[in-house]
């Protein structure tokens, strides 16, 4: 993988843990910061492709690769092309991906890899199979990525999410952040607009969570820092409130 280019690894071999929408206001986050992402969708219901579809062209511009292996498609290798100006490349892994995905996925190394949860016992089996299946992905890599948890579709502090909290800590990885069960995020799906897209005020703790996981993502690669973060003040802890009275990557969207 060219070192100028951020590689981020959506995963989880359970379905229905928020990958696709994590991916899509990753990329629409980095997109409003002048980056330019390209989400490579590895899952074959293609629900990245299909949010794409649906985002309106006068928002940032977000490329998407149509990433899950076709044997009967020529054109296989033509739909995986990442177009020259990406700076960032996101992948929306599938559910229980196969070897040759894993292997596929890590290609070129891993920036950073991010896993999503919902408060359940299964989500917790979960992360168990996740970790076996990067340890598969990443062995042999230069250089190991940083490998941390998201929780999506949180209400409020229930016993099946603090019992998730307390297994993420006993394993040592990190909890990146924490996304409420909103129905921004059904906006986003619905409309292909990212939470960032969003009248600021509607929107605040989302955007929180975005932008813990996009620090820690830099953090991650300091080296990859663009100079659209820079210029917006992406840093920790500046909040240039000249800019925005929350994040710095925002400005307020009516």
């Amino acid at each position: 993988m060219n070192e100028n280019v951020r590689k981020v690894l959506i995963i989880n071999p359970k379905g229905g843990c928020g990958k696709t929408t994590l991916a899509t206001n990753l990329a629409a986050l980095y997109a409003a910061c002048g980056d330019v992402p390209t989400i490579m969708d590895y899952d074959e219901q293609q629900s990245s492709m299909d949010w794409l579809s649906k985002r309106p062209d006068s928002l940032p511009p977000i490329h998407g690769v149509k990433a899950c292996r076709d044997y009967k498609k020529s054109t296989y290798h033509l739909q995986r092309q990442v177009p020259r100006q990406t700076q960032t490349i996101i992948i929306d892994a599938p559910a229980r991906p196969s070897h040759e995905e894993l292997v596929d996925m890590q290609r070129g190394g891993i920036s950073g890899i991010v896993i999503p949860l919902m408060p359940s016992a299964y989500d917790t089996r979960a992360l168990t199979r996740a970790l076996v299946e990067l340890l598969t992905i990443t062995k042999g890599l230069d250089q190991s990525p940083r490998i941390g948890v998201v929780l999506n579709r949180v209400r409020n502090r229930s016993k099946s999410t603090n019992t998730l909290m307390e297994y993420v800590d006993s394993i040592s990885l990190p909890l990146i952040a924490s996304f409420f069960d909103r129905q921004s995020f059904v906006v986003s799906a619905e409309t292909g607009c990212g939470v960032v897209d969003m009248p600021q005020s509607r929107v605040t703790d989302e955007l929180l969570g975005l932008y813990k996981l996009a620090t820690w993502l830099r953090e991650a690669r300091p080296h990859l820092q663009s100079e659209s973060e820079q210029d917006l003040g992406f840093n920790q802890g500046n909040t240039l409130k000249e800019k925005s009275n929350v994040y710095p990557f925002m400005v307020d969207r009516k």
